[in-house]
């Protein structure tokens, strides 16, 4: 009875301390963004026919010195979209601004477009802040706004458009420049596009716009770093507009990190800079103190301890669903059989079935390797198939030859009818209900790099994918699991897999960015670690190859759909 009531008490703590952690941390998380804003709202408007989306992030600071609040509306980059980079709509909420941030069209929730699209002889994407302050200015909130306060700020193609915005409508009184897209014809050169839009390109060009104009864009801040690609084009744009701008010499790994321009010292020249223009002085509205460091730590351990307690959910609610066997059931009869056909041939020493274990991993890497080499981005769906080929080819047809009766008596039918089957299905779709609640829990409450599926065109595209869960699956749980036969305990054997199965899907992620390093990939392939492990906690308890594989199924399918989304929108764009 003691140990009972310890096992209990064990699994208590187990269950309950993620979750007290977890809510510290969003305790912690929520009084940090309250120093911002506590509310938000989402806008929907248009531009000419094409539909967008913003976040409106209301202040909580009251400003001593005015009675109204500035306005900054923030445009994300190529391949973005409004909640990717959370440090802009922190720091200046905190510093009682308005913060609107927008998706670009084909970014986000913003409907699939071509950033080139036309209206009224103009590209959307040198109208979208005129119409969404256009839509601003019919809230209530507007009441609250100063309007001789109202600015823009872009990164890289956000750049581009926080320029021509900034140029053609005079409500903006500052603009800020983030290693913006100083000249948008670089962009499209070699690309097969209309007459009609390579006018307009020239047309609505910034270095063509502004050494032609009679008109010179006010109070404009340009930020690049020296080691950035578009370096150059934003020093010809100074050149011509005098403006004032601020070159980065700080160490870099790359280009691309250059283009980023995540130091602290560029948030607090931006911060200046609209302060300066708006209250004509840096001192009046106190001292800059950032946070968004803290904060990323602080969204990061939410994040872990998230996982955590989903992890102890999953367990904790396995005894509920996953009742005891019957030893007559199928289940007990196919665990015997095999049982069986493991003592009489695992006669190999602890030693053997290590490097077993050590070179199915190997093969594995392999062929993503040597698929990668010949294929490129379809390695891994390649290595699938090849995996799928040999467990039905190799494994199944010995075990077969050392049981010949034991496909008849397992057949598919008698497995989807069993009790056994059913209470395993339910448990991987509990699972699977239990992770997305997290997910749109999470990413409602604290909006920073949620994605979905923006159409059934793109789930349906996922499932080409089908084959990778399937042949991962089989990897992790038919052949590695039966390697650990040396292992006792099935607990060390899942933690074993988990580990495992953490380093595969490391690998995987980094051949992903070999190719494209764009955020929703990244986090789909962690999304895709987290459902292996979770798909390891389902096999401990039910034993079944289908249950982890329709888990897989419900959550990937949401993740790809989700980047497919995102690359049909690139294509569409592209093209």
């Amino acid at each position: 009875m003691g140990k009972i009531r310890k096992e209990l008490s064990k699994r208590s703590i187990l269950l309950i301390l993620p979750i007290l952690l977890l809510g510290i941390v969003l305790s912690f998380l929520i009084v940090d963004r309250a120093q911002g804003y506590v509310y938000y709202e989402r806008l929907e408007f248009k531009c000419g026919d094409v539909e967008l989306h913003a976040n409106l992030y209301h202040p909580t600071k009251k400003l001593d010195f005015q009675d109204k609040h500035p306005l900054v509306i923030y445009i994300h980059g190529f391949s973005s979209q409004k909640d990717t980079d959370f440090r802009i709509p922190l720091e200046l909420t905190k510093r009682g601004f308005f913060v609107a941030s927008v998706d670009m069209p084909g970014h986000g929730e913003s409907a699939n477009s071509d950033l080139l699209d036309i209206e009224d002889d103009e590209f959307v994407s040198t109208q979208m802040c005129s119409e969404l302050l256009d839509k601003i200015e019919k809230l209530k909130i507007y009441s609250r706004i100063d309007e001789d306060q109202i600015g823009l700020i872009g990164h890289s193609y956000g750049g581009y458009v926080a320029l021509m915005n900034g140029l053609y409508d005079d409500r903006f009184k500052v603009t800020v420049s983030w290693a913006g897209v100083a000249d948008i014809m670089k962009p499209y050169k070699g690309v097969d596009i209309s007459d009609r839009k390579k006018d307009l390109l020239h047309e609505n060009n910034p270095v063509e716009v502004m050494n032609n104009a009679s008109k010179q864009p006010d109070n404009l801040l340009l930020i690049v770093h020296k080691e950035d690609y578009w370096y150059k084009y934003n020093k010809r744009l100074q050149d011509l507009t005098d403006c004032e701008w601020e070159v980065y010499t700080y160490p870099v790994s790359g280009v691309q990190e250059a283009h980023y321009l995540l130091h602290r010292t560029v948030m607090i020249k931006t911060i200046n800079w609209f302060e300066k223009e708006f209250f004509e002085t840096t001192s009046k509205n106190g001292p800059i103190e950032l946070s968004y460091q803290y904060t990323f730590l602080l969204l990061i351990l939410a994040i872990l301890f998230g996982i955590l307690s989903m992890f102890s959910i999953i367990i904790y609610s396995s005894k509920f669903i996953i009742k005891k066997r019957d030893s007559k059931s199928i289940k007990t009869t196919y665990q015997n059989k095999m049982s069986s056909i493991s003592d009489t041939t695992s006669a190999s020493s602890k030693k053997k079935q290590i490097m077993s274990l050590s070179l199915s991993i190997l093969i594995f890497i392999s062929l993503i390797l040597l698929g990668s080499f010949l294929l490129g981005v379809w390695a891994v769906l390649f290595t699938s198939f090849i995996i799928i080929l040999l467990y039905y080819l190799l494994i199944r047809r010995k075990l077969r030859k050392k049981e010949p009766d034991l496909s008849d008596k397992l057949s598919l039918k008698d497995r989807i009818k069993s009790k056994d089957t059913k209470l395993s299905l339910v448990y991987s779709v509990s699972c699977s209900l239990i992770l997305l609640g997290f997910y749109f829990a999470f990413s409602l409450a604290y909006p920073f790099w949620f994605y979905y599926p923006h159409s059934f065109l793109a789930i349906l595209i996922a499932m080409i994918y089908i084959p990778i869960y399937l042949a991962l699956e089989i990897f992790y749980r038919k052949i590695l699991f039966p390697s650990l036969k040396f292992v006792k305990s099935s607990k060390n054997q899942t933690y074993i897999i988990s580990g495992i199965t953490v380093f595969v899907q490391i690998i995987l992620l980094f051949h992903t960015l070999l190719y494209w390093s764009l955020p929703v990939l990244i986090v789909t392939s962690v999304a895709f670690m987290i459902v292996s492990i979770i798909n390891g906690i389902i096999y401990q308890k039910t034993k079944r190859l289908e249950a982890t594989v329709l888990n897989s199924f419900i959550i990937m399918s949401l993740f790809y759909g989700a980047a497919w989304s995102f690359i049909l929108n690139l294509i569409l764009i592209i093209s």
